[in-house]
């Protein structure tokens, strides 16, 4: 191993006897010692253990680096598109701009429909929000509402106009957001289907 010490971490555990080794891809290289063990000795240990350590770090196998599919469906918007078409632009920075094409028009035919104007709209990347409002009527909707079905998108966004006259999740606001959608209910559970995949609405 060409770098000595290796990275490693260290534990203490009230059950531990002795100091000894542990290796897993989750955490990697750790240290278990008791609590009376000296921390000074760990390097020496460490070295007496060279070989077990060297061995079993090179047989743990490598976590597998993610790929891009070959193509991505935008539900939402009826396209599909190969990734090899998406040119001088990352994904993320290529969905956003397709999120400011489409969904911000979108959310502007819904606010004059229901007559819930807002301020300002912008369209992010969030990691666990569908879209929020904030107190000045602001709203953010995620790029990714593209890779719903557009009854969904259509909840999501009247979701959040509807924040725009009440900001909580109140019996006033479900009756809100049951005058424009009443099947509502049947569209959240819906969007359960999506969770630790993506989002839900704020």
């Amino acid at each position: 191993m060409d770098n000595w010490p290796p990275k490693y971490t260290i534990r203490e555990s009230p059950r531990a006897k002795h100091a000894r080794l542990s290796i897993s891809m989750s955490k990697g290289l750790e240290v278990i010692i008791p609590k009376r063990f000296k921390k000074k000795h760990i390097p020496k240990f460490l070295l007496d253990n060279k070989n077990w350590i060297t061995k079993h770090l090179a047989n743990l196998p490598q976590p597998k680096k993610p790929t891009l599919p070959n193509q991505i469906a935008l539900t939402a918007i009826n396209e599909t598109w190969r990734i090899a078409d998406i040119k001088h632009s990352n994904l993320h920075k290529w969905l956003r701009r397709k999120g400011q094409k489409h969904l911000i028009p979108w959310l502007d035919e819904l606010s004059q429909k229901i007559n819930l104007p807002y301020n300002k709209a912008t369209i992010r990347g969030q990691k666990t929000k569908w879209g929020s409002c904030s107190r000045q009527n602001n709203i953010n909707l995620n790029y990714k509402l593209l890779f719903l079905e557009s009854e969904l998108v259509d909840y999501i966004i009247i979701h959040e106009l509807c924040h725009t006259k009440y900001l909580n999740h109140s019996k006033e606001f479900w009756q809100l957001v049951a005058k424009f959608i009443p099947h509502h209910r049947d569209l959240r559970k819906q969007l359960l289907k999506y969770r630790g995949e993506f989002f839900y609405a704020e």
